[in-house]
């Protein structure tokens, strides 16, 4: 008993030379998992939100690409969710020559396992939500359509055959203890090393693929100033995850160097982190623009209505329209009215000529060519 008592309270490793461990008050970063988390959890659900806010209330049209983008979404909270309890505990956070045998368990194991195992699976949902996307927008291009099939296809039968490859490695088959399943699980799992390198590598490449994918399109469209800013942004938003995956990289290489993967577990899933939120993001920003849209109009059109009231017309200083036999449509005096839409309320602007609009009510309303005769 004794034996395995002093067994379990034993480093995994010995310490790199001129190094003393601190097993009573080792450092740790498991929180930077935490600080990650806290920022990019509620940039996921409010850029989800306000793309499903669009698409239901504004723009009242779904289409393929909003099905991926919600199974994008679902992915990135489950892996986000899968590394938040794998992390807490298990020694991850620490030196591996400050984490003992007893910390390192067989369970905190199997969910690394299953982290390293699904991330493939996951991370590709949120690709392939950008897939898709590419196929809506562009989809007048045949080139650009049958780059995304193979890229969505080819990427998508890779990541399955990596995470079947790291199961059938790694998975525990001899006894659940902590030492039977680490004794167990190095002969094997570690030819799964080079696994994670082509793992990250491939990442890194699909990445770039979807960044670089869209350009010579994109650099064809004649857009306004503004709408390239949203281009920008989008393409911005995608080197992001380019970087991410990178960097994810690095670590990975850094981590079969050095042998000291409780400590640099936590920035890789950082990156795996910002790499996720960012796909997701970009995934989302096409339809949120609309949102935004609509909420600079509601604010300038309740500043107006604040400074200036309802508008008036010729030969009456208040409008007050009565609702006719039309669907929309209205009367005042001798002019008619009718009701601007959903999608028109996002550019009143170019309806407005002198008079011809008026906000009341919350609503906007516009004049039309027909005369009202009595």
């Amino acid at each position: 008993m004794a034996s395995s008592s002093n067994i379990q309270d034993q480093p995994l490793r010995a310490p790199p030379p001129g190094v003393v461990p601190n097993l009573a008050h080792p450092e740790s970063r498991a929180f930077e998992i935490y600080v990650a988390a806290s920022v990019c959890l509620p940039l996921i659900l409010l850029f989800a939100a306000m793309r499903f806010y669009a698409k239901v209330a504004i723009l009242k049209r779904w289409t393929w690409d909003d099905v991926t983008c919600a199974l994008g979404v679902l992915a990135g909270l489950i892996f986000l969710s899968l590394q938040l309890v794998t992390f807490n505990g298990g020694g991850y956070g620490k030196h591996l020559w400050e984490v003992t045998f007893k910390e390192f368990s067989a369970n905190s194991n199997l969910l690394f396992l299953l982290v390293e195992a699904t991330y493939g699976p996951l991370i590709w949902v949120v690709k392939l939500s950008l897939f898709v996307l590419y196929v809506q927008i562009f989809h007048p291009l045949q080139w650009l359509r049958y780059m995304a099939y193979a890229g969505a296809v080819s990427t998508g039968l890779f990541y399955l055959a990596i995470m079947v490859a790291q199961l059938v490695l790694c998975a525990p088959t001899h006894g659940h203890s902590q030492l039977a399943y680490l004794t167990a699980l190095q002969p094997r799992c570690s030819l799964a090393q080079p696994l994670v390198f082509i793992l990250g590598a491939v990442s890194v490449v699909s990445d770039l693929y979807l960044l670089i994918l869209p350009l010579p399109a994109v650099w064809k469209l004649h857009l306004p100033f503004r709408r390239k800013l949203g281009v920008y942004a989008m393409l911005f938003t995608g080197s992001t995850a380019c970087i991410a995956s990178g960097v994810a990289l690095a670590y990975r290489i850094e981590i079969f160097t050095t042998n000291d993967v409780t400590w640099l577990s936590i920035p890789l899933a950082v990156v795996a982190i910002v790499e996720f939120t960012a796909g997701i993001l970009v995934c989302c920003m096409p339809t949120t623009t609309t949102v935004f849209k609509r909420l600079k109009f509601s604010i300038s059109s309740l500043i107006s209505s604040y400074r200036k009231g309802p508008r008036s017309f010729p030969n009456s200083s208040v409008i007050h329209l009565q609702p006719t036999h039309g669907d929309q449509s209205y009367e005042s005096g001798r002019e008619a009215w009718r009701e601007l839409d959903d999608q028109e309320s996002q550019r009143p602007s170019q309806y407005e000529t002198g008079s011809s609009l008026v906000y009341q009510d919350a609503k906007i309303y516009k004049t039309t060519d027909i005369k009202v005769t009595r």
